[in-house]
């Protein structure tokens, strides 16, 4: 019963240190990659699991690669340290460590950390937008982000997916399309009226 408690707050803890860093990253891909003024456009959906797993994702790698790098060093500290200390201690030695003992630790971790960072690039520059006349967009694994006037917008449908997930597609002229959910009410009111029409429950034709 205790080892299943100690499993169910770790995985709180780790749920709640993932949730407040991928928060911090998508406050810093937002700063760094939307590439409008702040306070002029608002964001088109309050549902972001479109880049919540590919910044959670690399988070979790990282967090395991930072515990197995730790019980690394670990292991290899005690392992030089005296036989006498070795005996005396079960857990991390405090003390008489070896030259260079810390940088051993460092440069796995900060290496790691580049890398997981360097994953979650794809997720940071992920965002859907809206300012007063326009529908600013980066997908997931697109190049470049893409934008359409809302003037040129010539159907917005509503859809029910079979578990319940309301979709939302956006058609412009030219035949430029995508669909997204969680769409919000202060952006649909937008879109309505700058474009000029009506919400379709029938799919666009």
């Amino acid at each position: 019963m205790w080892g299943l408690s100690m499993l169910v707050a770790l995985l709180l803890t780790g749920g709640l240190i993932t949730w407040l860093t991928v928060e911090g990253l998508r406050a810093l891909g937002q700063c760094w990659f939307i590439p409008l003024p702040s306070g002029s456009y608002i964001h088109l959906t309050n549902n972001r699991i479109n880049n919540h797993i590919a910044l959670a994702g690399p988070v979790w790698l990282w967090f395991l690669g930072l515990y197995l790098v730790w019980d690394s060093w670990r292991d290899q500290i005690r392992n030089e340290q005296p036989r006498r200390w070795r005996k005396r201690s079960r857990g991390l030695p405090s003390k008489a460590l070896p030259p260079g003992a810390w940088m051993k630790l460092a440069r796995p971790a900060l290496g790691g950390t580049a890398v997981c960072f360097v994953l979650t690039l794809s997720g940071l520059r992920t965002y859907e937008v809206m300012t007063s006349h326009e529908v600013h967009r980066q997908a997931l694994w697109s190049w470049a982000p893409q934008s359409w006037p809302l003037k040129d917008l010539t159907c917005l449908s509503r859809s029910e997916g079979s578990k319940g997930t309301v979709f939302w597609a956006f058609h412009f002229k030219g035949e430029h399309a995508f669909s997204t959910v969680g769409l919000t009410q202060a952006a649909m009111d937008r879109t309505l009226t700058a474009s000029g029409v009506r919400l379709s429950e029938n799919g666009c034709h």
